[in-house]
Protein backbone atom coordinates (compact mmCIF):
# COMPACT_ATOMS: atom_id res chain seq x y z
CA UNK A 1 0.00 0.00 0.00
CA UNK A 2 1.23 3.51 -1.23
CA UNK A 3 -1.08 5.18 1.68
CA UNK A 4 1.00 5.12 4.60
CA UNK A 5 -0.99 1.93 6.35
CA UNK A 6 2.01 -0.20 6.32
CA UNK A 7 5.88 0.59 6.15
CA UNK A 8 8.56 -1.32 4.01
CA UNK A 9 8.65 -4.40 6.14
CA UNK A 10 4.78 -4.52 6.19
CA UNK A 11 4.05 -3.01 9.66
CA UNK A 12 0.79 -1.62 10.21
CA UNK A 13 1.04 1.88 11.08
CA UNK A 14 -0.63 4.21 13.24
CA UNK A 15 -2.45 5.68 10.26
CA UNK A 16 -4.43 2.88 9.90
CA UNK A 17 -7.38 3.48 13.06
CA UNK A 18 -10.36 1.84 12.32
CA UNK A 19 -11.23 2.62 15.62
CA UNK A 20 -11.72 6.74 14.90
CA UNK A 21 -15.25 6.92 13.36
CA UNK A 22 -14.02 9.02 10.88
CA UNK A 23 -11.50 6.80 9.50
CA UNK A 24 -11.87 5.52 6.26
CA UNK A 25 -9.28 2.95 4.29
CA UNK A 26 -8.16 4.57 1.23
CA UNK A 27 -8.69 1.61 -2.08
CA UNK A 28 -9.02 1.56 -5.60
CA UNK A 29 -12.31 1.58 -7.17
CA UNK A 30 -11.71 -1.97 -7.70
CA UNK A 31 -11.51 -3.01 -4.27
CA UNK A 32 -13.94 -0.57 -2.62
CA UNK A 33 -16.44 -3.39 -2.18
CA UNK A 34 -13.88 -5.48 0.12
CA UNK A 35 -13.25 -2.40 2.25
CA UNK A 36 -14.53 -3.89 5.53
CA UNK A 37 -13.04 -7.19 5.11
CA UNK A 38 -9.74 -5.84 4.25
CA UNK A 39 -9.40 -3.51 7.32
CA UNK A 40 -10.88 -7.13 9.21
CA UNK A 41 -7.95 -8.57 7.86
CA UNK A 42 -5.10 -5.83 8.87
CA UNK A 43 -6.80 -5.36 12.25
CA UNK A 44 -5.29 -9.05 13.01
CA UNK A 45 -1.80 -7.30 12.58
CA UNK A 46 -2.05 -4.46 15.05
CA UNK A 47 -0.71 -4.17 18.02
CA UNK A 48 -3.69 -4.89 20.57
CA UNK A 49 -1.95 -3.63 24.32
CA UNK A 50 -1.88 -0.12 23.56
CA UNK A 51 -3.12 2.13 26.51
CA UNK A 52 -6.70 2.88 26.25
CA UNK A 53 -7.54 6.43 27.04
CA UNK A 54 -9.66 6.41 29.94
CA UNK A 55 -11.62 9.48 28.81
CA UNK A 56 -12.80 7.92 25.54
CA UNK A 57 -15.55 5.71 27.81
CA UNK A 58 -18.84 6.59 26.88
CA UNK A 59 -22.36 5.46 28.30
CA UNK A 60 -24.71 3.59 26.94
CA UNK A 61 -28.38 4.84 27.76
CA UNK A 62 -31.31 2.77 27.02
CA UNK A 63 -34.22 4.14 24.82
CA UNK A 64 -37.10 3.26 25.92
CA UNK A 65 -39.04 5.14 23.12
CA UNK A 66 -37.79 1.35 21.46
CA UNK A 67 -38.41 -0.63 24.20
CA UNK A 68 -41.99 0.24 24.38
CA UNK A 69 -42.52 0.44 20.73
CA UNK A 70 -44.84 -2.74 20.28
CA UNK A 71 -43.22 -3.53 17.00
CA UNK A 72 -39.67 -3.82 18.92
CA UNK A 73 -41.34 -5.82 21.14
CA UNK A 74 -43.01 -8.03 18.45
CA UNK A 75 -39.61 -8.40 17.45
CA UNK A 76 -38.07 -9.52 20.93
CA UNK A 77 -41.36 -11.67 21.56
CA UNK A 78 -40.29 -13.79 18.42
CA UNK A 79 -36.57 -13.95 18.44
CA UNK A 80 -36.24 -14.24 22.07
CA UNK A 81 -38.41 -17.97 21.89
CA UNK A 82 -36.71 -21.07 23.44
CA UNK A 83 -35.95 -23.97 22.20
CA UNK A 84 -34.01 -27.43 23.10
CA UNK A 85 -32.13 -30.35 20.89
CA UNK A 86 -31.57 -33.55 20.18
CA UNK A 87 -28.78 -35.18 18.18
CA UNK A 88 -28.59 -38.43 16.25
CA UNK A 89 -25.68 -40.20 14.30
CA UNK A 90 -24.52 -43.18 13.18
CA UNK A 91 -22.14 -44.56 16.05
CA UNK A 92 -20.55 -46.62 13.00
CA UNK A 93 -19.79 -43.97 11.02
CA UNK A 94 -18.32 -41.99 13.69
CA UNK A 95 -16.39 -44.80 14.74
CA UNK A 96 -14.92 -44.92 10.81
CA UNK A 97 -13.91 -41.52 10.64
CA UNK A 98 -12.50 -41.03 14.00
CA UNK A 99 -10.45 -43.91 13.25
CA UNK A 100 -8.91 -43.07 9.94
CA UNK A 101 -8.62 -39.61 11.10
CA UNK A 102 -6.59 -40.66 14.37
CA UNK A 103 -4.77 -42.71 11.76
CA UNK A 104 -3.70 -40.33 9.73
CA UNK A 105 -2.22 -37.69 12.50
CA UNK A 106 1.27 -37.39 13.04
CA UNK A 107 3.74 -39.54 14.20
CA UNK A 108 4.10 -39.51 17.76
CA UNK A 109 7.39 -39.56 19.75
CA UNK A 110 9.16 -40.50 22.99
CA UNK A 111 9.44 -37.38 25.07
CA UNK A 112 12.94 -36.58 24.98
CA UNK A 113 15.32 -33.55 26.56
CA UNK A 114 17.24 -31.70 24.64
CA UNK A 115 20.54 -30.25 26.05
CA UNK A 116 23.71 -27.68 25.00
CA UNK A 117 25.92 -26.34 26.94
CA UNK A 118 27.75 -23.04 24.95
CA UNK A 119 31.09 -21.33 25.82
CA UNK A 120 31.18 -17.74 25.92
CA UNK A 121 34.13 -15.75 24.23
CA UNK A 122 34.82 -11.83 24.53
CA UNK A 123 36.05 -9.96 21.48
CA UNK A 124 36.56 -6.75 20.07
CA UNK A 125 33.30 -7.84 17.67
CA UNK A 126 31.09 -8.63 21.12
CA UNK A 127 30.37 -11.59 22.94
CA UNK A 128 30.26 -14.61 20.95
CA UNK A 129 29.00 -18.43 21.86
CA UNK A 130 30.63 -21.86 20.73
CA UNK A 131 28.81 -24.85 21.58
CA UNK A 132 31.39 -27.04 23.22
CA UNK A 133 28.93 -29.98 24.12
CA UNK A 134 25.58 -31.10 24.19
CA UNK A 135 22.85 -34.41 23.75
CA UNK A 136 19.81 -35.81 23.66
CA UNK A 137 18.41 -38.11 26.08
CA UNK A 138 15.05 -39.91 26.07
CA UNK A 139 12.77 -39.07 29.32
CA UNK A 140 11.59 -42.66 31.33
CA UNK A 141 8.15 -43.30 30.94
CA UNK A 142 6.38 -43.26 34.56
CA UNK A 143 6.06 -47.21 35.95
CA UNK A 144 2.08 -46.57 35.86
CA UNK A 145 0.20 -45.51 32.44
CA UNK A 146 -2.71 -43.34 33.07
CA UNK A 147 -6.49 -44.84 32.16
CA UNK A 148 -6.88 -43.77 28.94
CA UNK A 149 -10.40 -44.72 28.26
CA UNK A 150 -11.36 -43.13 31.56
CA UNK A 151 -9.57 -39.54 30.48
CA UNK A 152 -11.54 -39.88 27.01
CA UNK A 153 -14.41 -41.03 28.11
CA UNK A 154 -14.63 -37.56 30.59
CA UNK A 155 -13.73 -35.06 27.94
CA UNK A 156 -16.11 -36.82 25.11
CA UNK A 157 -18.73 -38.51 26.77
CA UNK A 158 -18.56 -41.36 24.31
CA UNK A 159 -19.33 -44.66 25.78
CA UNK A 160 -15.92 -47.10 26.57
CA UNK A 161 -17.15 -49.28 24.42
CA UNK A 162 -17.22 -46.76 21.66
CA UNK A 163 -13.87 -45.49 22.24
CA UNK A 164 -12.48 -48.97 22.27
CA UNK A 165 -13.18 -49.73 19.10
CA UNK A 166 -11.90 -46.08 17.71
CA UNK A 167 -8.61 -46.85 19.36
CA UNK A 168 -8.57 -50.48 17.80
CA UNK A 169 -9.93 -49.38 14.42
CA UNK A 170 -6.84 -46.80 14.04
CA UNK A 171 -3.71 -49.32 14.77
CA UNK A 172 -2.12 -46.38 16.72
CA UNK A 173 -2.35 -47.51 19.93
CA UNK A 174 1.48 -48.18 19.91
CA UNK A 175 1.72 -44.52 20.27
CA UNK A 176 0.01 -44.41 23.67
CA UNK A 177 3.06 -46.40 25.09
CA UNK A 178 5.76 -44.31 23.59
CA UNK A 179 4.65 -40.93 24.96
CA UNK A 180 1.01 -40.98 26.77
CA UNK A 181 -0.15 -37.52 27.52
CA UNK A 182 0.87 -36.53 23.75
CA UNK A 183 -1.15 -39.14 22.21
CA UNK A 184 -4.54 -38.59 24.60
CA UNK A 185 -4.22 -34.90 23.92
CA UNK A 186 -4.22 -35.52 20.02
CA UNK A 187 -6.87 -38.15 20.06
CA UNK A 188 -9.12 -36.58 22.63
CA UNK A 189 -9.00 -33.39 20.35
CA UNK A 190 -9.35 -35.31 17.15
CA UNK A 191 -12.80 -37.07 18.54
CA UNK A 192 -13.76 -34.07 19.95
CA UNK A 193 -13.39 -32.39 16.11
CA UNK A 194 -15.30 -35.22 14.84
CA UNK A 195 -17.73 -35.80 17.33
CA UNK A 196 -19.10 -31.92 16.69
CA UNK A 197 -19.66 -32.64 13.29
CA UNK A 198 -21.80 -35.76 13.44
CA UNK A 199 -23.93 -33.86 15.83
CA UNK A 200 -24.11 -30.42 13.88
CA UNK A 201 -25.29 -32.36 10.91
CA UNK A 202 -27.93 -34.74 13.25
CA UNK A 203 -28.86 -31.82 15.34
CA UNK A 204 -33.21 -30.97 15.57
CA UNK A 205 -34.29 -28.03 17.61
CA UNK A 206 -38.35 -27.92 18.55
CA UNK A 207 -39.66 -24.62 20.39
CA UNK A 208 -40.35 -24.98 24.16
CA UNK A 209 -41.77 -22.57 26.85
CA UNK A 210 -39.43 -19.82 28.13
CA UNK A 211 -37.13 -17.54 26.31
CA UNK A 212 -33.42 -16.79 25.79
CA UNK A 213 -33.01 -13.92 27.30
CA UNK A 214 -36.18 -11.25 28.93
CA UNK A 215 -35.84 -8.07 28.03
CA UNK A 216 -36.39 -6.66 31.51
CA UNK A 217 -33.20 -8.02 32.65
CA UNK A 218 -31.51 -5.51 29.84
CA UNK A 219 -33.42 -2.76 31.44
CA UNK A 220 -32.50 -3.46 34.93
CA UNK A 221 -28.27 -3.79 33.33
CA UNK A 222 -29.16 -0.57 32.40
CA UNK A 223 -30.45 0.78 35.10
CA UNK A 224 -27.00 -0.01 36.82
CA UNK A 225 -24.79 2.12 34.22
CA UNK A 226 -23.04 0.52 31.07
CA UNK A 227 -20.45 1.85 30.13
CA UNK A 228 -18.17 1.06 27.29
CA UNK A 229 -14.62 2.64 25.19
CA UNK A 230 -15.28 4.71 22.50
CA UNK A 231 -13.08 2.90 20.37
CA UNK A 232 -15.80 0.10 19.79
CA UNK A 233 -18.78 2.30 19.61
CA UNK A 234 -20.65 3.31 16.98
CA UNK A 235 -22.93 6.71 17.33
CA UNK A 236 -26.59 5.98 16.87
CA UNK A 237 -27.67 9.01 14.77
CA UNK A 238 -31.37 7.90 14.51
CA UNK A 239 -32.51 6.98 17.68
CA UNK A 240 -36.02 5.70 17.21
CA UNK A 241 -34.10 2.10 15.26
CA UNK A 242 -31.98 0.91 18.34
CA UNK A 243 -31.98 0.28 21.74
CA UNK A 244 -28.55 2.19 23.12
CA UNK A 245 -27.36 5.68 22.29
CA UNK A 246 -24.54 3.53 20.62
CA UNK A 247 -23.96 0.40 19.09
CA UNK A 248 -21.07 -1.68 19.94
CA UNK A 249 -19.10 -3.51 17.35
CA UNK A 250 -16.35 -5.97 17.30
CA UNK A 251 -15.45 -5.54 13.36
CA UNK A 252 -15.16 -3.22 10.81
CA UNK A 253 -17.98 -5.27 9.00
CA UNK A 254 -20.01 -5.13 11.99
CA UNK A 255 -19.62 -1.27 12.47
CA UNK A 256 -20.50 -0.69 8.48
CA UNK A 257 -23.36 -2.81 9.22
CA UNK A 258 -24.74 -0.78 11.94
CA UNK A 259 -24.11 2.54 10.15
CA UNK A 260 -26.05 1.03 7.30
CA UNK A 261 -28.98 -0.44 9.29
CA UNK A 262 -28.73 3.41 10.71
CA UNK A 263 -29.11 5.61 7.51
CA UNK A 264 -31.33 3.35 5.62
CA UNK A 265 -35.09 3.58 5.71
CA UNK A 266 -35.83 -0.12 4.90
CA UNK A 267 -34.93 -0.51 8.58
CA UNK A 268 -37.34 -0.01 10.83
CA UNK A 269 -35.36 -1.35 13.87
CA UNK A 270 -32.35 -2.99 14.56
CA UNK A 271 -29.84 -4.36 17.36
CA UNK A 272 -26.72 -5.56 18.16
CA UNK A 273 -27.58 -8.80 20.19
CA UNK A 274 -26.62 -8.54 24.38
CA UNK A 275 -24.33 -11.43 24.80
CA UNK A 276 -26.36 -13.01 27.74
CA UNK A 277 -28.21 -13.39 24.52
CA UNK A 278 -27.35 -17.32 23.84
CA UNK A 279 -28.61 -20.01 21.89
CA UNK A 280 -27.97 -23.63 23.76
CA UNK A 281 -25.46 -25.46 21.15
CA UNK A 282 -23.77 -28.89 21.55
CA UNK A 283 -20.43 -27.15 20.57
CA UNK A 284 -21.00 -23.86 23.41
CA UNK A 285 -23.29 -21.11 23.85
CA UNK A 286 -23.78 -19.67 20.34
CA UNK A 287 -24.72 -15.50 20.73
CA UNK A 288 -25.74 -14.19 16.75
CA UNK A 289 -25.01 -10.97 15.78
CA UNK A 290 -27.86 -8.52 14.97
CA UNK A 291 -31.68 -8.62 14.96
CA UNK A 292 -33.65 -6.52 12.50
CA UNK A 293 -37.60 -5.33 11.70
CA UNK A 294 -37.52 -4.63 7.95
CA UNK A 295 -40.47 -2.55 6.48
CA UNK A 296 -41.66 -2.57 3.00
CA UNK A 297 -44.51 -4.52 1.39
CA UNK A 298 -44.29 -6.62 4.76
CA UNK A 299 -42.84 -6.24 7.81
CA UNK A 300 -39.85 -9.16 8.17
CA UNK A 301 -38.29 -10.04 11.76
CA UNK A 302 -34.33 -11.22 10.75
CA UNK A 303 -31.48 -12.44 12.32
CA UNK A 304 -28.51 -11.67 11.11
CA UNK A 305 -24.85 -12.99 11.30
CA UNK A 306 -22.12 -10.60 9.93
CA UNK A 307 -18.73 -12.20 9.00
CA UNK A 308 -16.17 -10.90 6.65
CA UNK A 309 -17.44 -13.43 4.37
CA UNK A 310 -19.56 -15.84 3.35
CA UNK A 311 -17.87 -18.71 2.86
CA UNK A 312 -18.61 -21.33 5.84
CA UNK A 313 -15.57 -22.93 4.68
CA UNK A 314 -13.10 -19.78 5.67
CA UNK A 315 -14.71 -19.50 8.58
CA UNK A 316 -13.29 -22.13 12.11
CA UNK A 317 -14.39 -24.76 12.48
CA UNK A 318 -16.60 -23.98 16.03
CA UNK A 319 -17.82 -21.01 14.42
CA UNK A 320 -19.26 -22.79 11.35
CA UNK A 321 -20.42 -25.16 13.90
CA UNK A 322 -22.15 -22.47 15.98
CA UNK A 323 -24.03 -21.12 13.04
CA UNK A 324 -25.18 -24.41 11.63
CA UNK A 325 -26.63 -24.88 14.60
CA UNK A 326 -28.22 -21.29 15.29
CA UNK A 327 -29.38 -21.60 11.89
CA UNK A 328 -31.55 -24.79 12.92
CA UNK A 329 -32.63 -23.20 15.81
CA UNK A 330 -34.09 -20.00 14.09
CA UNK A 331 -35.83 -22.21 12.05
CA UNK A 332 -37.46 -24.27 14.77
CA UNK A 333 -38.96 -20.94 15.87
CA UNK A 334 -39.88 -19.52 12.90
CA UNK A 335 -37.40 -16.75 12.48
CA UNK A 336 -35.48 -15.91 9.32
CA UNK A 337 -31.83 -16.30 9.61
CA UNK A 338 -28.57 -15.69 7.32
CA UNK A 339 -24.96 -14.89 7.29
CA UNK A 340 -23.78 -11.62 5.50
CA UNK A 341 -21.52 -9.18 4.76
CA UNK A 342 -23.59 -6.21 4.48
CA UNK A 343 -27.06 -4.89 4.88
CA UNK A 344 -27.76 -5.35 1.29
CA UNK A 345 -27.22 -8.95 1.61
CA UNK A 346 -28.95 -8.84 4.87
CA UNK A 347 -32.38 -7.70 3.26
CA UNK A 348 -31.67 -9.57 -0.05
CA UNK A 349 -31.47 -13.09 1.50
Amino acid sequence: MNNGYLDGEGRVQDKFDPKNPHFVLALPDEWAHMRSQIVDELNKYVFKNRVVNSRDRRNLELRKNVTLDPTFRALWEKISQKTRYRVTFDTDELVKKTAKAIAEMPKIHKPRITTAVYRQNMSKAGIEGEQISGGVRDVAQPPVLPDILAYLQNSTELTRHTLVRILKESGRLGDFLLNPQVFINQVTDIIQRELHRVTVNGIEYEKIGGVVYEMHRMEEEAERGITRYLNNLYEVQNGDKTLFNYVEFDSDVEKEFAMACDLDDRVKFYCKLPPQFKVDTPVGPYNPDWALVTENEEKLYLIRETKSTRNLAELRDKEKDKIACGKKHFEAIGVDYDVVTTLEEALSG
